[in-house]
Order: structure tokens, then sequence, then C-alpha cells
């Protein structure tokens, strides 16, 4: 029986559930909790250039981006901003809706380079373009070939053509075209066959017999012009046996001689002049004669000719006198010290002979026994205590013969040590000869404000010959000292064994009664004379008072005189004794600072005043809050109406000043929110600023529909979000269940199907999903189940 009770009741239980489960069940949904507005903050990011920017906080929707604060890398500008990797310049607005970083974005600097390119202009050839051309450039010679019959004139640089010659100096500020100007010849190809050439020298030709040493004429250029006669080269020659030999050495002995010379066009007018084939050259009224051997006697590539005289014969006369014998030399070699380059030399001879210097040996141990008994070539520099070799070469001039020259006639000005070798031959004496002194050392002479001195070569081990003393106005000459500081007095009996400076020294001595004073104005500018005289033993007022008489250089003022290197105090008296120099002493002048404040101009907030400034001064970003609407410009010097500035920017501080913040407005941006009701009631558009939020409005309705909520691109839309755009939401509806329809379809808020006031069913306040026909069906399956049971268990009992 209990168990029969239990079933029972366990019935009617479910049917309790069952009947609930059809009860209407109504579902509120929560409102949007009004959140307080989100702030952030805007960083800046050197990005590898140098100081910093203050990051701006509290910052929310639209921010307009500064000016660039840091300074750039090598070699680099700015170029703009990135914000999450878009480019964005100064003054441009951007919407903040999180923590942001600004990044610098810098960019080369450009070396501006031009180039200079040249025309032939009819010409041919080319001529190679120069680029990175410097701003003043120098015209070249022109490389260009020459149209026919044309000559190249200048060149024409710019679209007015201007006119400049080879050489000349332009300035380049862009890419430039030079082109050639060509002009026509004026006269025709010249050629010359007969060129006249006189020469003094060519009349001593029939007086030669006898000399020593075959002369070189050189035969002066003859008519026309631009033929070069210059015989530089020219070359005597003898026949002998029946062949023309040339001869440059030993005396004109009886025989046959003729010069052999050339002629050629001169090469910078070789356009218009070339040598006629054959040639003739009369010089002193006799024609030289062109050997040719067969062959063109002018040479093809560059209009050379050969030029042979007339051969002349010399003989034997009785009536020239010989040569003068010369039997010994005395030979003065000049210029060697320690540390001088050891290079060519110039002997001097008081004989009639040319004496030339072949080279210098220097005197080496070559068996190890400490003792020199060799020699080899001197290279490098000369070294003190090291004995040396000089070879030279003795010629004899035109009318002297030095045949009987011995090497033990040969002196020099020098201690001979030994003759080495000798070697006579050709009228040529050379020998080659040891020498224990061949230093010479320099004396020179610091004459300390007096006449200059040259300096003085002495010889190792000699003394020095006084020079004659020095002069200084003002002064009196006191002596030589070997030392600057003027302690040690110099004497002249002592032997010179290297460069020594001597120092002149002075005592000071009136003229008239009168000392020089000389004015060092230190950087100062006067219109004083920078030197004069004052009495001796006067007083000189050292005066504090300076203004009218010396202006003092930029920032200075006056903090004392120095009077010959001793520093005296203003206001003091100085005695005149000497000569003196007076030089003005300054300081640096006290520098005046003065106050930057700042006007907030309408925003609020305050900034602190920067004091101690001058000079250059850069002005900070904004720290006042602006009036509602606006947002910072800029600064404006002094008032409203003054010089404007932008943060980060220079201005010049010479006075107290104020900076005035300059406001302007704040551009709007404005999107609209559409609103598709999928066939629902209509709902009106919404305008929204940037960066707000859309006003959720009355839920649209629809027949035999509930509505479910907004949705964005199939998503729901959450009106919490910010807008940044233009947008459609689309309502989404679900359709409400056979005998379940409490539509609203007058829109009174009433149930029209059921008279009873409509409820709200949805479940999900953001979607409108509702899963509540799903669970009575649920629940009325298993109820349906339950009761099959407990009747089968009925029936079973029954027939128990």
């Amino acid at each position: 029986m209990n168990k029969m009770i239990k079933k029972r009741m366990f019935s009617l239980l479910l049917c309790i559930v069952m009947l609930f489960s059809l009860v209407p069940m109504t579902v509120f949904a929560t409102e949007d909790i009004p959140q307080q507005p989100t702030t952030y903050t805007v960083n800046f990011d050197a990005n590898g250039g140098s100081g910093t920017m203050t990051s701006v906080n509290n910052v929310s929707g639209s921010y307009t981006l500064p000016p660039n604060g840091f300074i750039p890398p090598a070699n680099k500008q700015f170029k703009c901003w990135s914000v999450n990797g878009i480019e964005k310049n100064p003054f441009e607005s951007i919407s903040v809706t999180s923590n942001v970083t600004v990044k610098a974005v810098w960019k080369d600097i450009v070396a501006t380079s031009y180039t200079v390119s040249f025309d032939s202009n009819g010409g041919s050839g080319s001529m190679a373009s120069v680029t990175n051309a410097p701003s003043l450039y120098t015209l070249p010679a022109n490389s260009f070939t020459p149209p026919a019959n044309k000559q190249f004139k200048c060149w024409a640089v710019g679209v007015q053509n201007d006119e400049y010659d080879p050489g000349d100096k332009i300035t380049i500020t862009a890419n430039v075209t030079v082109k050639a100007v060509w002009e026509a010849i004026t006269s025709s190809r010249q050629v010359i066959s007969d060129v006249v050439a006189t020469s003094s020298d060519l009349d001593t030709i029939f007086k030669l017999y006898g000399l020593i040493k075959i002369p070189t004429f050189n035969v002066t250029q003859g008519a026309p012009a631009y033929i070069n006669a210059s015989t530089s080269n020219l070359i005597w020659q003898k026949k002998i046996e029946g062949v023309w030999t040339n001869q440059d050495s030993g005396r004109f002995t009886p025989g046959e001689w003729r010069i052999s010379t050339s002629l050629r066009i001169d090469g910078t007018d070789g356009y218009y002049y070339e040598l006629g084939n054959p040639t003739t050259l009369t010089v002193n009224g006799q024609a030289w004669t062109v050997e040719n051997n067969g062959k063109p006697s002018v040479h093809p590539d560059y209009s050379h000719a050969n030029i042979d005289s007339p051969a002349f014969t010399i003989v034997d006369d009785p009536n020239v006198q010989p040569p003068v014998s010369v039997p010994s030399v005395n030979m003065i070699l000049n210029g060697y010290e320690v540390g001088a380059q050891i290079s060519a030399a110039t002997v001097e001879t008081d004989a009639m002979v040319d004496a030339e210097v072949l080279g210098f040996l220097k005197m080496v141990d070559s068996n190890g026994d400490g003792q020199p008994d060799g020699y080899a070539e001197a290279t490098g520099i000369f070294e003190k205590d090291v004995i040396y070799a000089i070879a030279v070469s003795l010629r004899a001039k035109n009318g002297y013969d030095i045949s009987d020259l011995t090497a033990q006639s040969v002196s020099l000005d020098r201690s001979l040590v030994d003759i080495i070798e000798e070697l006579v031959e050709y009228e040529t004496f050379n020998g080659i000869y040891l020498l224990d002194d061949i230093i010479q050392y320099t004396v020179s002479f610091e004459t300390n404000g007096g006449s200059a001195i040259s300096p003085i070569k002495v010889a190792n081990g000699k003394t020095l010959v006084p020079p004659a003393d020095p002069t200084r106005a003002y002064y009196a000459f006191a002596g030589w000292y070997k030392d600057e500081e003027l302690t040690q007095a110099f004497d002249f009996n002592t032997p010179i064994t290297g460069d020594i400076t001597l120092y002149a020294k002075w005592t000071p001595s009136p003229v008239g009664g009168k000392f020089l004073m000389t004015i060092d104005f230190n950087g100062g500018t006067s219109t004083m004379p920078a030197s004069g005289e004052v009495e001796a033993n006067s007083s000189i007022y050292l005066n504090p008072q300076i203004e009218g008489f010396v202006t003092p250089p930029t920032g200075k003022v006056l903090a004392g005189y120095e009077i010959n290197g001793v520093p005296y105090n203003l206001g003091e008296d100085y005695l005149v004794t000497q000569n003196i120099t007076l030089k003005f002493l300054w300081k640096d002048a006290p520098v005046t600072t003065y106050t930057v404040s700042f006007n907030a101009n309408g925003g609020t907030g305050t900034m602190a005043d920067v004091t101690g400034m001058s000079g250059d001064y850069m002005l900070p970003f904004c720290e006042f809050t602006a009036p509602a609407g606006k947002k910072f410009k800029c600064w404006a010097e002094d008032s409203v109406s003054g010089t404007q500035y932008y943060a980060g920017y220079g201005c010049v501080v010479d006075s107290n000043v104020t900076f005035y913040a300059i406001w302007e407005d704040i551009p709007v941006t404005t999107y609209t929110v559409t609103f598709d009701s999928a066939g629902g009631s209509a709902v009106t558009a919404q305008t929204i600023e940037e960066g707000q939020k859309v006003t959720k409005p009355a839920d649209p309705t629809k027949s035999g529909f509930n509505f479910k909520g907004w949705t964005l691109n199939g998503s729901a839309y959450n009106f919490n979000t910010a807008v940044n755009g233009d947008i459609t939401l689309v309502a989404t509806w679900e359709t409400i269940p056979a005998g379940h329809d409490h539509a609203d379809n007058d829109g009174d808020g009433s149930c029209d199907t059921c008279g009873n006031p409509m409820s709200t069913r949805p479940g999900n306040p953001s979607t409108g999903d509702s899963n509540i026909i799903w669970a009575l069906f649920a629940l009325m399956l298993v109820g349906c189940i339950v009761l099959a049971v407990n009747v089968f268990n009925k029936k079973k009992s029954s027939i128990k």
C-alpha cells in the first residue's frame, strides 16, 4: 500500500512540474551600466634620434600631433610621425582609443650635386661629363675636333649663351651644358718653305781654331712666325775619312766642320702652318741645306726637318795664339753641413776652368780595424765626425789648356787628406779627394726686434767673425747671448762645432728724451694710434674709464692693464723708464637674465615661470588645459596678436616676456549610424561624433516575431563601443510559436492575442535568444514517459 502511495505522489509531483512548465516565463534583460570615460597616454619614440619629448596624459578621442622636438641622427632630417605603422604629419589629428606610441620617422639628408656636360655643337669627338661639379667650376680646354674650316672660339653657357674662355670660372647651381662655339678660319693653312734666321754667335765660326771646348750656338727665331728655329740640340760635326762625325769634346783642329740642327712647327699652332717639302734655312745670308738622303725632307708626323750648315774649313793658323796653360786650380766647396741632404754640389774655382762635382763618397772601415780605409757611395744626410770624399771633374774653358794640371796642383779650401786616383783625358781632369772637413755649421741670429742679420756659415772648429751690430729704435745694443733668457754671453773665440742661435740683448735708450709706447688692444677696437712716444720719467694714469676711446670685445668689460707682461690694477700710475707695451685686459661682462612667463589665455591650469634665461630658448609644449572645444595651436609673444611660435621651436630671450597660449577649434568628425529593422518598424538613424557611443533605440516591432537584438556584420552589437565610422545595425527576430502569440500588434503595450499584458521572453538580454521552448518540450517528454511507466505498473498489479 505504501509503495502505491509513493508512486501516486511521484506522478502528482510530475504533473505539477508539467503544469508549471506551461506557464509563460518572463526573462528580464539587464540594462547597460553607464561607465566612466577611459583616458589614455600618448608617448614619443626618438627612433634613433636624441633628446626627449614629454608624454601626454589624459587623452581620449581626437589628438593633434605636435612638431618634432627630437634631435635627428647624423645625416638625417625629420620626415613625419609613425602611428601604429601609419605615417602622419605634425598638426594632423589621430583618434586615441588606447595607449599609443608616436615614433619619429627620419630620412636621409640628400646632398645636392650637379653635372656639367659638354656639347660639341657640330664638332666631333667627345668630352666626359663632370659629376659632382664644385660650385665654382673652372672651364677646361676644348677637346672636340672642329667642323671643317672651323676653329674653336670659346664656350657658351646658359640660356643666354654667355661666352667664356677655357680657364674661366662659372657658378654651378644646376645641371649645365657647356656648348662649344666655332668660328671660321680666316686664313688658309700656310705652308712655310723658306726660313730666315740670324745669330751673332756664328760670326766667330772662323776663329775656332785651337779652342778647346766646342761651343753650342743658339740660332734666333726667324720670320715668319710660328717656326721654332731654336737649336738647343745643335751638334758640331767633323768630316773624318769622308763621314760627318759628331764632336762634343776636344779642340777645333784643321779640317771640315759643320753644324747640324733642325726646324719644326710650333705644336700649339700646328693647325695653321706646316713646313714645305723641301724647306730651306738661311742664316746670316748663307743657305743651309736640308738633309734628306733620298727621303722626304720633312717628317710627315710633326713637320720636322733636319738642317745642315755649309761646311767650314779650319786650317792651321800660326797667327792664332795657343791656349793659356793652367798649372794649378784652387777649388772652394760651398754649402754642406750636418743634417743636410747629400746631393749635387757646386764647386767654385779661381782659375779659368769649369768645375763639376760628380758625387760624394763616405769613408768606411772595410777590414774592421777601426780605421777608415775604403769608401762607398754617400747617401742620406751628412753626419758629424765622418770623413767624406768628393769626386770632381775639371774642364778647360775656351782659350785655356789644363793638360799640364797635376793632382798635386789641385787644392781645396778644406783639409786635403789624399788623392785616391786621377785621370787626364780630352783636356778634362778628374780626381777623387778625401776630405776630413766637409762640414759647415749655421750660426743664426735672433735680434729680438732689431734689424735682421743673415745666418753665417762657419766651418767645423772655426771661430765666428762678429757681424755688424744690429740696430733698434729706442734701444742700445748690449751684446750677443747663447740663451733666450740672455744670461750667458757669447764668446767669439769659441770654436763652432754645431748649429747655434745667438740672441741680441738690448737696453732701453730714449730718443730725444722719449720712450716708445706700443698699445695692444687685445681684441678691442679704437681710433687711437697703436704706438707713440711718451716722455721719459713721466707717469701714465691707468684709466678705468675707456668709454668713447676703446670699445671692448663683444661681451667683455675692462679688467685692468698689463705693461711689459706685468699686470696692473685700474687707477694706478706707472712711471715710464723704458719702452713699454701697454695691453688691455678684459673679463666677461655680467650676464643679464630674464623671466619667461606663460598665460593660459582662457585655458585652465598653470605653467611655472622659467627664470635665468638669456639668448636662445626653445618653447615648451603647452601644459594648460584647453577651453571646451579647443586645442592648443601655438604660443604668441607678449600678446595674443604677437609673433607666434610653435612648441619645440626656438626664440631669442632678451627681456622679460610672456607667451600666450593660442587655441583653435577642435574639428568635429561625425558618423551616421543607420538601423535596418529587417522588416520591422522603422528606427531613426543617429549622427554620432567620432569616438562617442550609439544611444540604444527603442526595440522595433514586427508582427509574429519577437525582437532579439541588433547585429553588426553578423555579430551582436555592443552599445558601449566607440564609433569611428559609418555603420548599419541590423535587427534580428525570432518567430513566436503557435498558441503563444503574445505580439503587441498595435503598440499599446498589451498583448493583443491573450488579453494579458505583454511579457518579454528573451533569455539573452544581448541577443534576444530563448531556449524556453526546448525546455518545455523536454519536460513534457519526461512526464509522458513517467506516466506511461506508472500506468504499466498499475496494470501489472491488477493482473497479479
